[in-house]
């Protein structure tokens, strides 16, 4: 089964690099606008636009951002990508008490692997 699980982010982090975390840039139809996070600068797009897809190609909602938050790139994964499962994990809002985003990433943390996430869609699916 060919799954995708969405990193989603708006500004530039220390990205998961697993064989199924897909980063995407939330909103980049709009990033260069101000935000209630404040106003990106040149460098901080450059580095989205070099390491992460952005949610504005393709059929997208992308200009939406501001109203939707990260549905505007789960909504381009539907659309746009072949997955047979997708999923959403956000840049900032993870659920480990103990985890520290200065040692490590998320997917680190998790172990998190296509073969894993394959494994625990096969068991509901």
């Amino acid at each position: 089964m060919n799954v995708a699980v969405l990193e989603v982010c708006h500004k530039p982090y220390r990205q998961s690099r697993t064989d199924c975390l897909v980063p995407i840039h939330a909103g980049r139809a709009v990033a260069a606008e101000r935000s209630k996070d404040g106003t990106l600068d040149a460098a901080a797009l450059a580095w989205l636009r070099g390491n992460a897809t952005g949610d504005d190609t393709g059929e997208n909602i992308s200009a939406a951002n501001r109203n939707l938050n990260e549905f505007t790139a789960l909504y381009w994964a539907w659309k746009n990508l072949t997955a047979e499962a997708i999923g959403l994990v956000h840049y900032r809002r993870h659920f480990i008490v103990d985890f520290d985003p200065s040692g490590c990433t998320y997917g680190d943390v998790l172990g998190l692997t296509a073969e894993k996430v394959r494994a625990c869609v096969d068991r509901v699916g």
